[in-house]
């Protein structure tokens, strides 16, 4: 059976050296793997790999340095070979005097790439990099997952030679994109539309940062950028969740349904000020809808599918288009079996829409928009004229995983994701300024939350019943954590409450049974307490500043929780005020 060796080392925008180096195998006579032999010759640059009783060559190119003209942006002139079996991409470093690349590669598949430069717009000197071939199905090879991820990222400061191991199958076919490696996640993180984090850093490491690391890409999506730049990234100076944004590539809004025997006639909702087209996606002839404003709901025909099955819905807009609720019913509008609020069956194709990639025009994801939209698993919102995610816009989307909140938005409604239980990663923007009542309550997946900056109130039930939630990070600049914000959120272990927070109301942190620490120390001074019961009653240390020992120990419902507190340095607080004798 055929075998894929392959190593990528291949050109970034940044204008860095990569190499994309595919070896195809070939099966010996018997039909078994033998162990592949592959080889370099530093020098002239031929690959020889051999498997068994057959052996491939490629020449390795390289573009003489007199041809490299990188522009002020660091784009470099790439020079390619591509063959009729196998690709060799090789790109010549960007710089005035390159030396030949030095590539090697063992018989166990571990690769090494060296590469010297002494001239140009990066510092001089030697870099490499290794790399563990993944050759899949050969026992002979086994990569640990630390070589596997050795040279994830290219993170080298001059001369980035990333050499990738092998893919796991063939990338052809619908939804391929660039493969990028999964990172572990730290406090900064990049995530890519499904959830998968594509590059991590501490704080530190996010600091040092000199440019965003690479985009990601899907077949048929354009990625806009992420949802941060870099300097607010590192103005935040704190935990922070970024999102990868996408619009559609032919700019078409694409909604991915399924439909089960009995259920193949549903009508199509939406809020069209224009024209709508809707191209159902078997082959029939298309449905328009007209209006005069992105809020009222207007309807197609019921639609006969010929036989239950995938099928792909594309709305195509003149004008612009809002999604939203249907009437005074509270359900999603868009796929539907009557448009009738009040038939009981309304809600019949709520199990269908699998994914939504939103295209050009969309102006408008109203309230309710996709309300109980039970199997929606991804959703791409481009960076466009959306502004506001509508009260319970996603709520009850038990399968949706992930979410990038693009740039454009400023705010997000009441129960906007509530009781999104498969909900484990959410990216929102800077931008946003108000967040209202419940957003993610009951998304038991969800493990961090990053706040942003302009947010000064943490509303009511903001994270209720987050049982997950492992990594609050609120900004300086919230005077208000308002009643139940963060009830029952069982992983919480220490949570840092900046100087701005003037009130912390009932409940705020009731349930929270693992914290060990609630951080005060940068107060100037005693936040208003409106209960005894914001605090769970378990052992969690309240830290404090020294300097307000006697006026914190003092204040009004903070004398339940004297027992409790200590300064910045340790020292443990008695149950009467002051410092304990030890």
């Amino acid at each position: 059976m055929s075998k894929n060796y392959n190593t990528q080392l291949q050109t970034h925008n940044t204008g860095l050296q990569e190499i994309l180096d595919e070896i195809n195998s070939l099966p010996n006579a018997g039909g078994e793997q033998a162990t592949p032999i592959i080889s370099v010759n530093s020098t002239t640059g031929l690959i020889t790999a051999t498997a068994g009783t057959k052996a491939a060559t490629k020449q390795l190119n390289t573009q003489s340095a007199k041809t490299i003209t990188p522009s002020t942006s660091k784009q470099t002139a790439v020079a390619k070979d591509v063959y009729t079996t196998g690709v060799i991409e090789v790109a010549a470093m960007p710089t005035a005097t390159q030396a030949t690349p030095s590539i090697s590669v063992n018989s166990s598949g571990l690769i090494t790439a060296s590469a010297t430069q002494t001239a140009g717009y990066i510092s001089a000197g030697t870099k490499s990099a290794t790399k563990q071939l993944n050759t899949k199905g050969a026992t002979t090879i086994t990569p640990s997952s630390t070589e596997q991820i050795a040279v994830s990222a290219g993170t080298y400061v001059t001369g980035n030679i990333v050499v990738s191991a092998s893919s796991s199958g063939s990338s052809s076919g619908g939804g391929s994109s660039t493969s990028l490696p999964s990172a572990s996640k730290k406090q900064v993180n990049f995530y890519d539309y499904d959830g998968t984090i594509l590059y991590s850093y501490t704080i530190a490491e996010a600091q040092a940062l000199t440019a965003l690391p690479a985009l990601p890409s899907h077949d048929g999506l354009i990625c806009q950028g992420w949802n941060y730049d870099l300097a607010t990234i590192k103005s935040y100076n704190r935990a922070v969740d970024v999102g990868a944004m996408y619009i559609t590539d032919d700019g078409k809004t694409r909604i991915y349904i399924h439909l089960e025997e009995g259920r193949t006639s549903p009508m199509l909702g939406c809020c069209p000020a224009g024209t709508v087209t809707v191209d159902w996606g078997d082959g029939t002839a298309t449905s328009t809808l007209t209006g005069l404003d992105n809020y009222t709901v207007r309807f197609t025909n019921r639609h006969n599918y010929a036989n239950p099955g995938n099928y792909v819905i594309t709305l195509t807009v003149d004008g612009l288009v809002g999604f939203d609720t249907q009437s005074t019913a509270h359900f999603s509008a868009l796929l539907v079996d009557t448009s009738e609020p009040g038939t009981s069956n309304v809600r019949s194709y709520s199990n269908a829409i699998q994914k939504i990639e939103i295209g050009n025009n969309v102006s408008k994801i109203g309230g309710a928009a996709f309300y109980k939209c039970y199997s929606l698993s991804s959703i791409t919102i481009p960076n466009n004229s959306i502004t506001s995610i509508g009260g319970s816009a996603f709520s009850h989307c038990y399968s949706l995983h992930s979410i990038t909140i693009p740039k454009s938005v400023t705010s997000i409604g009441a129960y906007a994701f509530s009781d999104c239980t498969s909900l484990s990663s959410i990216s929102i923007p800077d931008g946003v300024t108000s967040i209202e009542t419940s957003p993610f309550n009951y998304c038991y997946s969800l493990s961090s939350l990053s706040i942003p900056n302009g947010v000064s109130i943490i509303p009511y039930q903001l994270c209720l019943h987050c049982t997950s939630l492992s990594s609050i990070s609120i900004p300086d600049g919230v005077t208000l954590i308002d009643a139940s914000a963060f009830s029952h959120c069982y992983c919480l272990s220490y949570i840092v409450i900046p100087s701005s927070v003037s009130r912390i109301a009932d409940n705020a942190f009731d349930g929270c049974l693992s914290v060990s620490v609630y951080d005060f120390t940068s107060h100037t001074s005693v936040p208003t307490l409106s209960n005894i019961n914001a605090f769970d009653s378990t052992s969690a240390i309240i830290r404090i500043p020294s300097s307000l020992a006697d006026s914190w120990t003092t204040a009004t419902n903070w004398t339940n929780y004297t027992s409790r507190m200590e300064d910045e340095n340790g020292n443990k607080l008695g149950e009467s005020g002051g410092y304990e004798e030890w």
